[in-house]
């Protein structure tokens, strides 16, 4: 059997996992990773190929507002002889409505690998989703909402729940090195990511003023950066509390990232949370995000509260500051013991490559 893999994009933190799934390959079995060099704005993606992939590189082509083709797709399927089409399952990449003809075309099984449904779609787009989704074998989704959705939807459609992973045995590696150098908690909370207008920071920064005329102070480390920082930035000294925060840029050193998350006792997401409920829970720090799963990231069904952290009210940040208040009167210790063990299972690229080759066994 021979398989194909498209994915979206190069992400780093998805080549663990491609390894993972070349590792494991069955004997009887061949598949082809197809990366493509750019991502679906133009931006040259750092090449991490080795010799435990057999990998094609692919181009984006951007077509707008998160509609992109990808060259090369079409051409691989028809003259690849493949089995199976493993397509990064978003509707708005143009190529995969040609590669599911392709595909039809030639008798090749088709699996999607991506969010499925978020449940805040409106009739058109649900519409739209659902007739594409129809045309899978099988989907591979992130998360258990995802498929709970599927499943009303398409009562017929097979799926797995992949869930999602980050380099697990580096970023514990920097872990265990940053515990042993700290030297205790300089932040109560930390933030990591892109400073935009979606992850809504200005709530986080009226929760901590009200937090503080409640006569909670609090140390808050902002890594990252976009562009909305001068406007939070403003924000913070309107509210008085700019001594709260201290702004560090972006940072996309493991050790470092490490360092900061040991320094610190809660990562805090105000919108929606991704890969960075893995990245803190992998490092042992509890989170506080909004608990609305139709306006989340899959990641976020990771977050037990009072486990391995707290949810709040979306979008209102004196419920986000009534979780920050439960998060810092509660048993730090027991929250942080519980962070690794509740991810280790299901969100690893074992695990991932694991539920990989079962879908497949079970179209093949």
């Amino acid at each position: 059997m021979r398989i194909a893999l498209f994915t979206d994009q190069g992400a780093h933190y998805r080549f663990p996992v491609f390894r993972a799934i070349a590792e494991s390959c069955p004997d009887d079995v061949a598949i082809d990773f197809f990366i493509p060099e750019n991502d679906s704005k133009g931006l040259h993606v750092l090449d991490e190929v080795n010799s435990e992939l057999r990998c094609s590189r692919i181009k984006n082509i951007s077509l707008g507002h998160r509609l992109f083709y990808q060259s090369g797709v079409v051409s691989a399927i028809l003259r690849g002889r493949y089995d199976v089409i493993v397509l990064w399952g978003g509707a708005t990449i143009l190529s995969n409505w040609f590669a599911l003809v392709a595909a039809k075309i030639r008798n090749v099984r088709i699996v999607f690998w991506g969010h499925g449904f978020y449940g805040n779609e409106g009739a058109v787009k649900l519409a739209f989703r659902s007739f594409f989704y129809r045309f899978a074998d099988s989907n591979f989704l992130y998360g258990k909402h995802a498929q709970r959705i599927l499943s009303e939807r398409l009562p017929d459609a097979n799926s797995e729940v992949i869930y999602n992973s980050l380099d697990v045995d580096r970023i514990r590696d920097c872990a265990e090195s940053a515990r042993q150098q700290s030297m205790g908690y300089k932040w109560d909370l930390i933030y990591v990511g892109r400073l935009t207008t979606i992850k809504r920071l200005d709530l986080l920064i009226d929760a901590v003023a009200i937090l503080q005329k409640q006569g909670r102070s609090l140390k808050v480390l902002m890594v990252g950066e976009g562009e909305v920082q001068s406007v939070l930035m403003s924000r913070a000294s309107s509210m008085s509390v700019s001594d709260c925060f201290e702004w560090v840029g972006a940072c996309y050193e493991e050790q470092r990232l490490s360092d900061y998350f040991s320094e610190s006792r809660f990562c805090v997401s105000p919108g929606n949370i991704g890969l960075m409920a893995m990245h803190a829970l992998y490092n042992n720090t509890p989170i506080i995000t909004h608990g609305d799963l139709t306006n989340q990231m899959p990641e976020a069904e990771a977050v037990q509260h009072g486990e391995n952290g707290f949810l709040f009210q979306r979008e209102v940040a004196s419920s986000l500051s009534a979780a920050i208040n439960e998060a810092m009167n509660s048993d730090y210790e027991t929250l942080r013991a519980n962070c690794f063990p509740s991810v280790r299972e299901h969100y690893s690229p074992e695990f991932q490559s694991g539920v990989f080759w079962s879908g497949i066994s079970k179209i093949s």
